[in-house]
């Protein structure tokens, strides 16, 4: 068997004491080029997604119509007993 030995450091470069003040003030500079994007404000929304299924299509016209609000027990599967799925 044959031994590999490994003698080695990383490799490190060696940098100016002002090299980040000077990468920093890059950036403002670039910074002050770019208009501020409006992250809060609202975005417009799709009336309806277009990637639904026609069930799921349906369910979230219902939901639509609740409000946003759970569904009512009388419409859940779990009132309707564990066979009628």
């Amino acid at each position: 068997w044959s031994t590999l030995l490994l003698d080695a450091l990383p490799y490190i470069d060696d940098f100016p004491e002002d090299y980040e003040s000077y990468a920093l003030s890059l950036i403002d500079e670039e910074m002050k080029s770019m208009e501020p994007r409006q992250y809060l404000s609202p975005s417009p929304i799709a009336s309806e997604p277009r990637l639904l299924k026609p069930l799921s299509r349906l369910e979230y016209q219902r939901l639509v119509a609740r409000d946003g609000q759970p569904r009512p027990a009388s419409e859940s599967f779990r009132s309707r007993g564990s066979g009628s799925l």
